[in-house]
């Protein structure tokens, strides 16, 4: 069946930059491809205001931002914001700074929106004002300050030139001769650029461009009169070669002017010219290098090339994130690492000019789109075209030209479905064969000097029911050739087929099915197979759902290989690569495993793992480095002869990518291609060259139990901390100075004095230290980039932590003396208490003793008077019975009742010694029990509220609570006059909580003698003894007229019931 390509014409080069052929391949779309990224900053991130007016990279490697709302310093990691504070001594004196320059390694110079003269030192961290030293400074209305070729400054003025040695002295002042009408300051000079020969160009505020040339001290306002119109220019820079000088326009676009001869060529805008400058009207002008100027616009960011002329914008986006933070642009930044920082009215824009490591290419509106972001495998032909297979069918990428075009599967049925393509492979007969998802397998031949949208004609072959001889499944994953030139295919559940070598090209084919057995030792392991890989031995190497396994077709033997005990994710198997040496790699979901061929046998070992890090797909590069794509959006690659490990984060670098189980490619010229469910991923492995260069590393900054420490210098100057025994907490914030995705920059410190071991941080740029014990420590820092390169020479601070007072050698020199002194003073007091304590426990044993006497004798009196007068006549009723020849049943009734009062009888005094409701029924029960009869007898109304904690205390705490309660209810009835009272026993977190009120007449507390009867009284001590007995809290309080409350608070219960409501009676 013949099939028709779809022809999707090419706009390479139309509708994109001319930047990006920089950095793309040129055989791929740049339309399709990822478009610059640009990391943005706004408050969002830390920064004081949105509108950003100049950017300074410091010595140090900090970057610093004037904002609207004050200087902001950043670090890679967080913005440290200086603001005009009038009560700090040292503060910015303004909040708005317009201009920035380093003067020495130490200092820089800044100039305010007032035309203030400012200087920021690191080594006091204050800003000062120059013309506190410098009177003559004064009202000068400065507006940048140049430094020359030979060392001179040069301050820039409303009238012109000012000349100053390094220490700012005063040396000459050049106004410009002649004025101009039309302006009020049409002799303020914005800037001042050098050319070759010395010279000065002035952009003016309102002049345009003027000469000026120091050797001869004398202005040419002449020269560019004709040519820049009256008007603003605020910025002019000269190429690297010296050869040009640019000046950049409020209104006349871009002039480039010869040095030596001063020809000129202008670029203006044109409407509609998207390779135009986007506006006339330019705040700003870059330098990068010999080839690339930047300019700054209100339209956006133009990247000017400076031989051809050619222009290209970035602009905002609003749906594009990744786009220019805003399109007015105030200045631009090139630092030393090829970063750009643009800092606009919207925030500031960071891009990385070396272009995109990584690219990816998706579906896009209009011409010359893939068909589908579902690539499940990638193909490099001869010629160098990249074949997708896609969802969508079959797209390949020509060749030099960038064309896409998209190639439907013919259908051998109405149903036939064989949209979904997954795998390419062309044999060595020069059958190229396609399998797909669900279709099964398509063949056709690539004529000599195929062109993508030739017409190709492919044959089907897929699974038929009736057919034994057809191919086990329409689901296809994989096809490889082994030594004997048989074609091999991999299904996902209908194990493997084979197709004999001299039949592959045959119209009707016999395929030859391998499926999975009992024994994974005789037969396959599963029928779901991915990833096939023949080697010279005769051995296929199989992905199957339960790992890897070496069938050799030779000798019919079957072998399993399972780095870890069955069951562990590490065997699982996603994909296999056969190098070289004849080893075999295999990616799994919990990471890399290499079966290393030692001469006839095989071993596994597992080279990383990682559960979180699980892998889909690898290749080896030409160089010999494993790359592969992992579950977390990221590419690995793996270094077998350094045996580094390394991650690249397509969050970062694409935005995110969907990987998936699939076949990547090598292309012809080295560049590495991954499928994904969301594009096309490539790269170019030469270009992801190590960065070397070890960052600075600083603190940042340092909080002391949540509290800023201030020291007598820039924070990132301090060595040195002393805190007080008692400090809390310490934090120490630090940076390392690589802005290069600065995110992966990492951390580790050591602090000697209490550990011997580095602590790594990973990339928490944030050291927390608590509970160090007083002495001396010294706490070593160091920093690395985002490729793992590390500074060799670590930052150190010294922390002293103070001893406590009472560690003082002259406070215990102190404290000994008066131990000794007050030694004597204490042990009498001592022996005075003991002997009180003694009296006490004296007096409260004699009137326990009187108590119990008590108790004694009205228990012989009740059991004489009651109990003992019951059994008398209980006897002598017995005895008249047993004599009495008439027998009274009336008599025995007597007895019986008689006998029952006396069992009453008995109840009650056992009850009275010892309630045995508690035993039987429990607390709650016991209590309201004692409770109900204390209301019969009294006539108080008394209201119960408790939780049931039945069974949860000890006996002995219940019968000491018992024992509290009818102490407190007999007080009630007998002194309070009470006519309402309460019970609580509440049980919570905290602990059980008892309480007995009333409202009766209560107690002048504050009678002395009523204080000495309640001290004496045993009751209340008996209480209090109780509550000791059973670890509790007892309070007593009362009051004359609003009656007494009596508090016990037991600890916690360790096992508690469900809480629910208390239950009231």
């Amino acid at each position: 069946m013949t099939l028709n390509a779809v022809n999707c014409p090419s706009f390479a080069g139309k509708l994109l930059p001319v930047l990006l052929f920089l950095f793309l391949s040129p055989h791929l779309n740049p339309q399709s491809a990822t478009p610059l990224k640009f990391e943005n900053f706004t408050v969002k991130q830390g920064l004081p205001s949105h509108k950003v007016f100049y950017s300074l990279l410091d010595t140090r490697n900090f970057l610093w931002f004037a904002t609207e709302n004050g200087l902001a310093r950043y670090d890679g990691k967080r913005f440290a914001v200086f603001n005009n504070e009038p009560r700090v001594q040292g503060s910015i004196p303004e909040d708005i700074i317009l201009f920035m320059l380093q003067i020495s390694n130490d200092e820089i110079f800044l100039l305010t929106i007032s035309g203030l003269p400012v200087i920021y030192d690191y080594r006091t961290g204050k800003f000062t004002d120059i013309t506190k030293r410098q009177g003559w400074m004064k009202n000068q209305s400065i507006s940048s300050l140049f430094k020359d070729s030979k060392g001179n400054y040069w301050l820039t003025t409303n009238t012109g030139l000012i000349k100053a040695d390094l220490h700012f002295n005063f040396i000459k002042q050049y106004d410009i001769p002649d004025k101009v009408k039309g302006h009020h300051i049409p002799n303020r000079v914005n800037t001042i650029c050098e050319d070759k020969y010395g010279r000065f160009w002035l952009g003016m505020f309102y002049r345009g461009v003027l000469l000026f040339d120091p050797a001869i001290e004398k202005y040419d306002t002449k020269r560019f009169e004709s040519i820049i119109p009256h008007l603003q220019v605020r910025s002019i820079a000269g190429s690297k070669d010296g050869r040009y000088i640019f000046i950049a326009t409020a209104g006349e676009g871009l002039y480039r002017f010869g040095v030596d001869n001063f020809s000129y060529r202008q670029w203006r805008y044109v409407e509609n010219n998207k390779s135009g400058i986007p506006s006339d009207i330019i705040s700003n002008l870059c330098v990068q290098d010999e080839s690339v100027l930047w300019l700054g616009t209100l339209e956006g960011l133009s990247r000017f090339e400076i031989e051809t002329g050619r222009i290209s914008t970035f602009s905002n986006n609003p749906d594009k994130p990744l786009s220019l933070v805003n399109n007015m642009v105030e200045h631009i930044l090139y630092d030393t690492a090829g970063i750009l920082w643009v800092s606009t009215f919207g925030g500031i824009s960071k891009l990385i000019t070396l272009g995109n490591r990584f690219n990816k290419i998706s579906v896009r509106p209009g011409p010359n789109s893939i068909s589908s972001n579902k690539i499940v495998g990638v193909y490099s032909d001869e010629s160098d075209n990249i074949w997708l297979a896609t969802s969508g069918g079959i797209d390949i990428i020509t060749a030099g030209t960038g064309k896409i075009v998209n190639y439907k599967l013919p259908k051998s049925f109405p149903f036939h479905e064989n949209s979904e393509v997954v795998r390419f492979f062309k044999d060595s007969d020069g059958n190229f064969w396609v399998g797909t998802w669900g279709g099964g397998i398509s063949r056709t031949r690539l004529p000599a000097g195929f062109e993508p949208g030739n017409s190709l004609r492919f044959t089907n072959f897929y699974y038929d029911s009736s057919d034994h001889n057809s191919i086990s499944s329409n689901f296809i994953r994989s096809f490889a050739e082994d030594e004997e030139g048989n074609l091999w295919i991999s299904t996902w559940n209908g194990g493997i087929n084979k197709i004999e070598a001299g039949s592959k090209s045959s119209d009707k084919i016999r395929f030859q099915r391998y499926g999975a057995g009992q024994d994974s030792s005789r037969s396959l392991a599963s029928n779901y197979t991915h990833e096939i890989v023949p080697d010279k031995r005769g051995n296929l190497w199989i992905c199957t759902s339960r790992g890897v396994q070496r069938f050799n077709y030779r000798d019919n033997t079957y072998r399993m290989y399972l780095p870890a005990e069955e069951g562990d994710l590490i065997n699982s198997s996603t994909h296999l690569y056969l190098d070289s040496a004849g080893n075999v790699w295999n990616s799994s979901f919990a990471g890399l495993v290499k079966i290393i061929s030692s001469g006839r046998d095989y071993s596994a070992k597992i080279i990383y793992r990682d559960k979180f890090r699980g892998i889909y797909t690898l290749i080896m590069d030409k160089q010999g480095v494993l790359w592969f794509s992992t579950q977390n959006s990221e590419i690995g690659s793996y270094n077998p002869s350094s045996q580094k490990l390394r991650f690249y984060s397509m969050l970062d670098e694409v935005d995110g990518c969907d990987f998936y189980s699939g076949f990547p490619t090598l292309g012809k010229d080295g560049r590495v291609y991954f499928p994904s469910f969301s594009g096309l991923l490539y790269f170019d492995p030469a270009r992801l060259s190590e960065n070397k260069i070890p960052p600075p590393v600083y603190i940042t900054g340092i909080t002391v139990s949540g509290e800023k420490h201030h020291a007598d210098s820039d924070v990132t100057l301090l060595r040195r901390i002393e805190l007080d025994h008692d400090f809390g907490s310490l934090k120490i914030s630090l940076a390392s100075l690589n802005y290069i995705y600065s995110e992966q920059n990492e951390y580790r410190y050591l602090l000697e004095g209490y550990g011997k071991t580095w602590v790594d941080l990973g990339n928490r740029a944030e050291i927390y230290l608590t509970g160090l014990a007083p002495g001396r420590y010294s706490l070593r820092i160091m920093g690395c980039n985002n490729d793992g390169v590390w500074n060799s020479k670590p930052v150190v601070l010294s922390i002293i932590i103070s001893p406590p007072f009472y560690r003082n050698p002259y406070f215990i020199s102190i404290v000994l003396l008066l131990s000794i002194t007050a030694a004597g003073f204490f042990t009498r007091r001592k022996i005075k208490t003991l002997k009180t304590e003694k009296e006490q426990h004296l007096s409260f044993s004699e009137q326990l003793i009187n108590s119990q006497e008590e108790e004694r004798k009205r228990l012989s009196k009740e059991l004489h008077d009651s109990l003992g007068q019951n059994l008398l006549v209980i006897k002598n009723l017995l005895y008249l019975y047993n004599t009495s020849e008439k027998k009274d049943e009336n008599d025995l009734a007597q007895i019986s009742e008689l006998i029952s009062e006396s069992i009453d009888e008995v109840k009650e005094i056992s009850s009275n010694l010892h309630p045995h409701q508690l035993e039987r029924l429990g607390l709650i029960k016991a209590l309201n029990s004692m409770i109900n009869k204390v209301k019969k007898i009294s006539g108080v109304s008394i209201r119960f509220e408790y939780d049931d904690i039945t069974g949860q205390l000890p006996a002995e705490t219940e019968i000491n609570i018992y024992r509290i309660v009818q102490e407190s209810l007999n007080n009630i009835v007998k002194h309070s006059r009470a006519t309402e009272a309460k019970v609580k026993l509440i049980s919570s977190v905290s602990g059980i909580l008892v309480t007995v009120e009333d409202n009766g007449k209560g107690i002048d507390t504050e009678d002395s003698e009523m204080n000495l009867r309640l001290t004496e009284g045993l009751g209340l001590k008996s209480m209090k003894e109780r509550a000791r007995l059973i670890n509790a809290a007892f309070n007593f309080e009362s009051s004359v007229k609003t009656g007494t409350r009596i508090r016990i608070e037991l600890p916690a219960i360790k096992e508690t019931k469900p809480s629910v409501p208390p239950t009231v009676n």
